[in-house]
């Protein structure tokens, strides 16, 4: 059960940064700076969370 949950997690993190790179360049400096900032801060979180879900097994 976890196996898959994680599979798509990712699957989905990845769709959403392709997304991202394609919608990005049309964006003004300022809002890049704070997609950046909080996709850095998302990316930490998951990390974070992967880690722990290990840690219960």
């Amino acid at each position: 059960m976890g196996n898959k949950y994680f599979r798509g997690f990712l699957m989905g993190a990845m769709i959403g940064v392709a997304a991202g790179m394609v919608i990005l360049p049309q964006l003004n400096a300022s809002t890049r700076k704070r997609i950046m900032q909080t996709s850095r801060k998302m990316v930490n979180k998951a990390g974070d969370t992967v880690g722990d879900m290990m840690d219960m097994e």
